[in-house]
């Protein structure tokens, strides 16, 4: 399961979430193995989140002290922004995506920014794509580049 092969990489997996969740200064009680595998169930059965991304997510999670459960995975946040392949704009695989720059260019359309925004969500939500900032940043700004394409010709 997500990059998980046998039980004893799971073991060390889960005892390191714990630890993050240790380190947090956060109780255990909600992140036991059996919770731990619900989690990663739902995330990518459930939500269809990528699933060779979703144990580093989860550790993400952990280690964040406004986490009360490991179910809060399967939600969008910023722990699924830094692994975002950003299919929507066409990057590939491993791709880093330059959310700043992103910013950038939609702050430099004033007005549209939000319609772009709105349209990106609802297009990624049609085609049960994670909606995460960095894809509806991508998308909005690949629907920006669209638009002055079409202007142009």
């Amino acid at each position: 399961m997500c990059g998980i092969d046998n039980d004893r990489e799971w073991n060390d997996y889960a005892a390191h979430v714990r630890q993050a969740r240790r380190n947090a200064g956060q109780p255990l009680t909600r992140w036991s193995p059996a919770h731990l595998v619900a989690a990663l169930d739902l995330t990518v059965r459930g939500r269809g989140w990528p699933p060779e991304q979703a144990a580093v997510a989860l550790l993400a999670v952990a280690s964040d002290p406004a986490t009360r459960s490991p179910a809060r995975l399967a939600e969008p946040g910023p722990w699924w922004d830094g692994h975002d392949k950003a299919a929507a704009n066409g990057a590939g695989v491993g791709e880093a995506v330059d959310s700043a720059a992103l910013e950038r260019e939609l702050d430099a359309v004033d007005g549209l920014r939000a319609h772009l925004q709105q349209q990106a969500r609802h297009e990624l939500t049609i085609r049960s794509l994670p909606v995460t900032r960095t894809a509806v940043l991508a998308r909005a700004v690949e629907l920006l580049h669209e638009a002055s394409t079409d202007l142009c010709h």
